[in-house]
This record gives C-alpha cells, structure tokens and sequence, in this order.
C-alpha cells in the first residue's frame, strides 16, 4: 500500500484478510498452498501470476524476548490486526470494494515524509526491538525524518537492540546503507549504531559502587553527562543517588564528609581521587521567591528527581550499570543541538527565572538553538529577571559574554539582556551616519564583540566586557553637522561613566570595573607606534596587559567599522609589534623600573622629602621620553646631581 501511494515500485503485494489458515485451506482446496507461517497466521497462495501471502487478521500477546509474540489470536477486525503494525505508513489497507482503509493517519504521514509509530512507540519497540533499525531504514530508504516521539524512543530504548540477533540487524543495516539518504540517517543516528560509555573517573565510580553495594542506587547526572556526551571536557562530575544524606553519612562513616548543602541532600564525599557531590533524588516545592524552593522532598524516584531538572540536556544519568538514563530526549536534543526544557518551560522558568539567563548561555556556549516553545517563553517572562540578584545574573552573563557564539546570541536575545541592561535598548537602530561607520550604533558593537572574542585573550572578560560598553555612551553624546555628518565627541567618557554605573550596579568587583572602565575611556584615544607612546601608556595604565587589552579593543573596534579604515587597521597592528620590543627589551616605564630610587638620592646628598618625589619624576619622564638613559649615573647628572 505504502510503496503504491508513493508510486514507487512494489515487490510484494500482501494480502491479510477475515478467513483463518483453515477457512483459507478450503475456499483454495483446489490451489497450490505453502504454509509458510501457519502459526501465524499466513499461508502463500498460488494464484495466475504468482504466488501471494495471506495472513488472518490477528492480535499478538505478549513479547517476552523482544522480538517473537508469546502467543497469537487470530480476530475477525481488522481495526485490530492494523493497530498492532509497526508504523502509521505500514498500517494501511485498500481492495477495489471499499478503497484506502487508513486508520492512524498513515497517507497523511506520507505526505509529510514521517515515519511515526502506531500507538505508543515504546509499546512498539518493545514488542520488537528490530523496530529500532526498521525506522530508521524507513527514513533512509524513503527520505523521512522520524516523528518526534518515535525519534525519541529510538534513542531511549537503543540498549535493546543488544536483544536482537546479529543477522537482524545486519539485514536492516545493510538496507539502510545502500539508500541514498543512508549516510545521512547514519550520521544522524550515530549514537544507536554506537551505544554511550563514559569513562568515569575512579572516585566517582567507586563512590557509586559503594552506594550501590549497599542497596541504593547512585548515577553520574547533569553537566558531566551531557559535556562527556558531548566530548568536552569535564569540570565537575555530580552523582545523584537514592540515599539521603543520613544514609549516605552511614556508608561512607569512615571517610570524610563536607555538608556542603544537607539541607537540599547534598554532601561532598572524598574519594580515592579528590572529593564530589553527591545529592539524594528530591523533589521541589513551590519557588515563591522565584530561585528556591519551598521545600525539598526526598524520594526514591529517579524519574521524579530527573523531571525538576532546568533543560533535557542536563537531565541525564548514568552508571556503568544500566548505561545511560534518558527520560526526556536529552540526547536527541544534544544531537539537534537544541536547548530544551523539561516539561513546561513556563513552569521551569517560574521556579527559577535565571534558568532564562542559564539557556541563553548554554546557547553561547555549545552553539546550539533554543527549541521554539522554550524561546518563546524566555521573551514571555524576560520581566521576571528582574527577581534575581544581580550578582547570579551576573555571572551568567559573563559565562555567555566570553563565549565563541555569545555575540550572536547577545544579539538574537537583546530584548532579554535589556531587562538587566535597559542603558543598550538607546543603541538599538542607533544610526551613526558618518563615513567610518556601515553599522548603527548596536550592530556595531556586536561586530566588536565578535573580532574580540577572536583574540582569545586568557583574561577575555575584561576585554568582552569593553567591547560590550565601549559605544553605550554614543546616543547620548552626539552632534549632527548641517551635512548630515553625524559626530560623536565625549562619547568615550560618557561611554565610561555609564559602564562604570552599570557594572556596580550589577555588582562587578572592583578590579573588573577598573579595568573595563579605563579601556572605554581610552578606546577612542590615539595611540603612534613608536616606543616612547607605547612606554608613556604603559605608565598610564600601569601594566602590559591592560595596554594589550586596549590595542586589541581598538583593533576590534575598527575592524568593525567600515572597509575603508584599513589604513587605521594597519596602524594598530603595528602597536603589537612596538609593545613586545618594549616589552622584550624590559624598558624602563614607572618609578619601580628606574635605576634610581629614593636611597640613591638620599645617599647622593638630598633630604628626604616632597623634593625626592620630584626628581623621580623628573627622571622619569626623562627616560620616557628618550631623553636620558635608565642608567644610574646618567640619570644622576641629568638632575643635576653628581
């Protein structure tokens, strides 16, 4: 049926009907009849052109090995025959009487190129495991992609597989891998050709071998998961488990415990390795205060800990045991690189509104898109932001900033950032209309934000940082020329004193605001390529880095400019080269590199007193100047002093 809706060709026309094998046996007394299935129901029938299988309508049992029906019943409905049948595409029926019989919506799935399960798709898959492999044959040799569900309990259920026969298997991974679309369903399904293992590291594992000796259950769960998946690097591996804190204080009483967090079931165990966290599965109360529950409450549920989770991708366990633990398409969802919520996103979002801030960065930091019913309720309920501390808002927000893809999703999501910094929503189609700019004011500063992330300075935040405020000031320091020129004189230093603002209120630390600060203030400045600048900047702002940090904002910033500053672009470079022989030839630029000091004037015969002060100065901007070597006696005599 499936193959003729399609109009491709047909190699087997199957016929199921009302008459059992032996009703079949006598209408066809006079014809040739192979009992190729009778247990089943089928018998092949000889007719004018061929032979033709016939099976009895039937209702199969239970399946007990994954694959073979316990028992089968033969039925005189073929409502009931169609509904056990693998998928929508493959249930249907038609003779010339009464046309297509279609009862689960197979020509609709047809016509949208899905392969969906009849019913429930673990009912399915675990009637027969092979079931697996048949979709994904399906979605290869016909160009489908898998219905949401369906693809989801592939993944989940994928461990079966290990049930079925090598021959099965080979039979449909044979047929997916000379289609045209079976590379591509290949790569797409990698993961069930190529079941998880993660490599535990030997005090976490031994920690859940412990609690699992012991009656409990314990898995890897959260970020560890998901980054092993993912094959990145791994910072933190969290062990979620069925005991509480009292029980878990029981079986490891002769080892230290830190009770990092016993009121939310979380102890800090060390192991033969270093220490972890281990927390019991809870379950959330209400979050009136929008960031913490009401109340915890304990349980011996996985699946109930699991669900409280923020998004899919964090809501995975695992143990060497039982593999991986996947409820909510986690997997899936890391393979189509989509952050997700689990369940509700409204709901996940008022039981913590940061979770909004936390998907935006994962977003930033695995490359990946939210899934459109959680992107629509992070602008939905944006305005809840504004319950959160500034100091965790904050620190998402860094996490994002310096990320490779954070710029774009600063940008994709500037309605959400504008609730915490409503200061950028002025820059938002904020023309400059000056020929050294193609940009407006905001899409100019993501340009720079992007060329700075590209620097990949180790200390890249106080770098992002002054990419992201180096321009906020511009709308409201600007002059229009009667040609239509636009200018911007003082933007810098309004641009400084509204990212100093916004930063304390955001509650920064005082060294990172110093720092973006003065670059803002000095982004615009004009900095020559030669040695005797470069040293009187390096006294002005007191260290290499932070003069690097400069030169590398000014290069993002006129990169980000228009095509014909390329000369200015030039000329910037050429301030790395100049800075690094300065550097190298370790050039004398504040009062702690001078060759003289406060002793040496004493001894020479000044007294001590504000006339010292001054003639290091002096010396100083001798030697910053090129006037006088950083030498002793040079410096001595050039004071007047022998």
């Amino acid at each position: 049926m499936r193959d003729s809706i399609l109009k491709r060709p047909v190699h087997d026309w199957d016929i199921t009907t009302s008459a059992t094998p032996d009703e079949m046996k006598q209408v066809f007394s006079d014809t040739k009849i192979i009992e190729t299935g009778i247990k089943h129901g089928t018998l092949t029938i000889l007719s004018i052109d061929g032979f033709y299988e016939c099976t009895t309508y039937r209702i199969d049992g239970m399946y007990s090995d994954g694959r073979h029906p316990d028992a089968v019943r033969f039925t005189k409905s073929l409502a009931e025959d169609l509904k056990r049948r693998d998928f929508t595409i493959n249930a249907m029926a038609y003779n010339n009487k009464e046309g297509l019989i279609d009862l689960f919506g197979g020509r609709l799935d047809l016509m949208d190129h899905v392969i969906r399960c009849v019913g429930n798709p673990e009912d399915r898959f675990k009637e027969d495991a092979l079931r697996i492999m048949r979709a994904l044959r399906f979605a290869a040799q016909l160009g489908f992609d898998l219905e949401m569900k369906t693809k989801i309990a592939t993944f989940q259920m994928s461990d079966t597989l290990t049930k079925v026969s090598a021959e099965r298997i080979n039979s449909e991974f044979c047929k997916m891998l000379t289609q045209t679309m079976g590379s591509q369903v290949i790569n797409n399904y990698r993961e069930i050709m190529n079941n998880i293992t993660i490599n535990i590291p030997k005090g976490a594992a031994a920690i859940i071998d412990t609690l699992q000796s012991n009656g409990f259950e314990a898995y890897l769960v959260g970020g560890c998961v998901r980054d092993s998946i993912l094959k990145r690097p791994v910072h933190d591996w969290d062990i979620t488990t069925s005991a509480t804190p009292d029980e878990m204080k029981q079986v490891f009483s002769d080892t230290k415990i830190i009770e990092t967090g016993i009121k939310h079931g979380t102890l800090t165990i060390l192991s033969i390795d270093g220490f972890y966290e281990c927390t019991t599965y809870r379950i959330d109360g209400m979050y009136s205060d929008g960031r913490h529950p009401d109340a915890v409450r304990f349980t011996k549920s996985l699946a109930e800990d699991l669900k409280r989770r923020d998004f899919t991708i964090n809501a995975m366990a695992y143990n060497n045991k039982e593999g991986l633990i996947d409820l909510f398409g986690g997997r899936l969802d890391l393979m189509d690189h989509v952050i997700r919520c689990v369940g509700n996103p409204e709901d996940r979002f008022k039981e913590d509104a940061l979770r909004i801030m936390r998907a935006l960065r994962f977003a930033a930091q695995l490359g990946f898109d939210l899934e459109m019913k959680t992107k629509i309720a992070t602008f939905q309920m944006s305005d809840t932001l504004t319950k959160v501390s500034a100091e965790r808002i904050n620190s998402e927000f860094c996490k994002m900033l310096t990320q490779t893809m954070g710029s774009q999703v600063i940008n994709n999501y500037r309605e959400i950032i504008a609730v915490f910094i409503p200061e950028i929503r002025d820059m938002f189609g904020f023309e400059q209309n000056n020929p050294y700019h193609m940009f407006d004011v905001w899409d100019h500063t993501i340009e720079v934000l992007v060329r700075a992330n590209l620097f990949m300075d180790p200390n890249g935040l106080v770098l992002a940082l002054a990419a992201f405020f180096h321009d906020i000031g511009k709308p409201h320091s600007y002059q229009d020329n009667p040609d239509g020129i636009r200018h911007f004189y003082g933007h810098a230093a309004k641009s400084a004193e509204m990212a100093d603002s916004i930063m304390r209120r955001m509650r920064f630390s005082n060294n990172v605001r110093e720092a973006v600060v003065t670059l803002v203030k000095y982004h615009d400045a004009d900095i020559k390529p030669e040695a005797k600048y470069i040293k009187r900047w390096l006294n002005k702002l007191g260290s290499e880095h932070l003069l690097r940090c400069l030169i590398m904002l000014k290069y993002s910033d006129i990169s980000g400019q228009a095509v014909k500053n390329i000369e200015r672009l030039r000329e910037v470079g050429e301030l790395f080269t100049v800075l690094g022989d300065v550097i190298e030839q370790q050039a004398c630029f504040s009062l702690k590199d001078l060759a003289v000091n406060g002793r040496d004037l004493i001894a020479a015969g000044m007294k001590p007193g504000k006339e010292i002060g001054a003639a290091l100065d002096q010396m100083l901007e001798l030697v910053l100047n090129d006037e006088c070597a950083n030498d002793k006696d040079a410096l001595l005599k050039a004071v007047g002093i022998e």
